[in-house]
C-alpha cells in the first residue's frame, strides 16, 4: 500500500526531514483504503508521543458529524491502552468527554472500589476524572526510563550511592522534592490524627521513611502517592455531611476545594483537605519538572539537562558530599535512549 510506505518514510526520515503530521496523514489515508496495518503504525505514534489521544477525540467531537464510528473505536482502544497503564494525565484532560466513551461509568462503585482496593475501570475514572493538575501522568514508563538514563552517573556510582542512602541528607533533595516531603508529611500526620479521633478505617499509606528518595524520587512514586491521598481522602468524605457533595464535586478543582475547606466546622478536617491540595500541587509541580526536561530531550535541547544535572552536583558540594561527578555539559551527558518503536526492517 502506497500511502502506508508514504507514512513510514515521513515518520522515520527516510531521505527527507521526518515529518510525523504528514506521517499521520498518511497512515489515515492508508487506513481508509483498508489497509488494516496502518492501525500498528498509528499506535506507534501514539507510543512515541507523535500521536496524542486528546487532540484526537477533540477533533472527533468537533467534527463527529464527518468522522467515522471506527476512529472513535480506535480513540477508545487507545484511551483503555492508557488507562491499564496507569497514564491518568490525557484520561482527566478530556474530562468532559469521558462519559461517551465510558457511558457505564457510576461515580459510587469507583467511590467504593478505591476504598476498597479493588483496580477496576470505574476506580480508574473516578481518579482521572476527581484529581487535579495530574496531566502530566502520561507514558509513565519512558519518563521513569528516562531518568534512570539521566541519574545514571549517580546510581553506577555505587559508593557515592550508598553513602547517600545511609546519609539520608534531605539538604540534597530538590526544592520540589524537599516541599513535597514537608507536605505529604503534614498531610500523613493530620490523616491519622482524624482516623484516631473520629475512629475512621485508616487506608494504606506509604510512611516517609519508605520513600526512595536518593538520587531522584521516581515518577511511578509520584503517581503512588497521589493516588494513596485521593483515597485517604475519600475515607474521610462522610465525617462532615453538610459538605461531602460539593467536596465531591470539586475535587479536581483546588481553588474550589480551598473554599469547600473553609465550610468545614469539624476539628482537623480543614488541615487535611488544605495538605491534601498542597501535596497535589506539589506532586504536580515536580512531576512538570520532569515532563520539561524529557520533552527537552526529545527536542534535541540538552542544555536543560546538564542545567538540572549540575545544581544537583551542586548541593552535593554545598553538603561536602565526596563525589566524581563533572561539570555536565550538553556534550558529556550521559547517553540517553529512548526506544524507537519502529522496526528499521520494515
Amino acid at each position: 500500500m502506497a500511502f502506508l510506505q508514504l507514512g513510514i518514510i515521513y515518520a522515520k526520515g527516510l531521505g527527507i526531514t521526518e515529518n510525523h503530521r504528514l506521517a499521520n496523514y498518511f497512515f489515515e489515508k492508508a487506513l481508509a483504503m483498508g489497509c488494516q496495518e496502518a492501525n500498528r503504525y498509528i499506535d506507534m505514534e501514539y507510543d512515541m508521543e507523535k500521536r496524542n489521544v486528546v487532540a484526537d477525540v477533540l477533533l472527533y467531537f468537533n467534527h463527529r458529524g464527518s468522522d467515522t464510528p471506527e476512529r472513535m473505536e480506535r480513540i477508545m482502544r487507545q484511551l483503555e491502552k492508557e488507562r491499564k497503564r496507569k497514564y491518568y494525565g490525557h484520561l482527566s484532560v478530556i474530562r468532559d468527554h469521558l462519559s461517551s466513551y465510558y457511558p457505564d461509568y457510576n461515580r459510587e462503585k469507583g467511590i467504593t472500589d478505591i476504598l476498597e482496593g479493588r483496580d477496576t475501570v470505574d476506580a480508574d475514572l473516578l481518579y482521572a476524572l476527581s484529581t487535579s493538575d495530574n496531566h502530566y501522568e502520561i507514558q509513565l514508563d519512558v519518563a521513569d526510563r528516562f531518568l534512570a538514563q539521566l541519574f545514571a552517573p549517580v546510581t553506577e556510582d555505587q559508593e557515592l550511592l550508598q553513602q547517600l542512602i545511609e546519609e539520608d541528607n534531605l539538604n540534597i533533595l530538590s526544592e520540589d522534592e524537599n516541599e513535597l516531603m514537608m507536605g505529604f508529611n503534614n498531610f500523613t500526620n493530620a490523616y491519622e490524627k482524624i482516623c484516631s479521633q473520629y475512629d475512621v478505617d485508616q487506608k494504606e499509606l506509604l510512611s516517609v521513611d519508605d520513600i526512595e528518595l536518593h538520587p531522584y524520587i521516581k515518577i511511578s512514586t509520584l503517581v503512588l502517592l497521589r493516588r494513596q491521598i485521593f483515597r485517604c481522602l475519600l475515607s474521610v468524605k462522610d465525617l462532615d455531611p453538610l459538605v461531602v457533595e460539593d467536596f465531591l464535586n470539586t475535587l479536581h478543582k483546588d481553588s474550589e476545594l480551598l473554599e469547600i475547606a473553609e465550610k468545614i466546622q469539624l476539628e482537623g478536617l480543614t488541615d487535611l483537605l488544605l495538605y491534601f491540595v498542597e501535596t497535589n500541587i506539589n506532586i504536580d509541580a515536580l512531576e512538570h519538572t520532569y515532563y520539561k526536561l524529557k520533552r527537552a530531550f526529545q527536542e534535541g535541547n540538552l542544555e536543560p539537562l546538564a542545567t538540572f544535572l549540575n545544581a544537583y552536583v551542586g548541593r552535593l558540594n554545598e553538603e561536602d558530599i565526596d563525589h566524581h561527578l563533572p561539570i555536565f555539559t550538553p556534550q558529556n551527558l550521559p547517553k540517553i535512549q529512548l526506544d524507537d518503536c519502529f522496526d528499521e526492517n520494515t
